[in-house]
């Protein structure tokens, strides 16, 4: 809708800069008189409702208005890492550390705990 608005409202200045004599600021009156113009050519009933439509509002169609609220579900497990592949790095910075704790915390080995008491001495 504002897209056809902004559109409009440039055309009609455009006009104006053509067709009339170099302008170099633009009084209230002048703006509103561009703008109205530009507003009655983008919001027409036609355009209102094919917007409306096109967001789900009318005609009431609940799965495409909720669709753009939810938010794609999560897996319920967490992705781990195969540390065979993936070789464990010494955790240098506070954030590093709180994330091999947490994985410390989710598969406890020998490893992990050696890196993360190397990180902390």
């Amino acid at each position: 809708m504002f897209g056809l608005l902004s559109t409009a409202y440039s055309k009609a200045l455009e006009c104006l800069i053509q067709k009339g004599p170099r302008i170099v600021t633009i009084t209230n009156r002048l703006f509103w008189s561009l703008f109205y113009k530009a507003w009655t050519k983008a919001f027409t009933q036609d355009q209102i409702l094919q917007a409306f439509e096109k967001l789900g509002i009318w005609p009431p169609n609940a799965e495409q208005v909720l669709g753009i609220l939810w938010k794609p579900a999560l897996p319920t497990t967490p992705i781990r890492a195969n540390s065979a592949i993936t070789p464990l790095k010494t955790p240098l910075t506070c954030q590093a550390i709180r994330r091999a704790h947490r994985a410390f915390k989710l598969d406890p080995n020998q490893n992990r705990l050696d890196k993360i008491l190397n990180a902390n001495i």
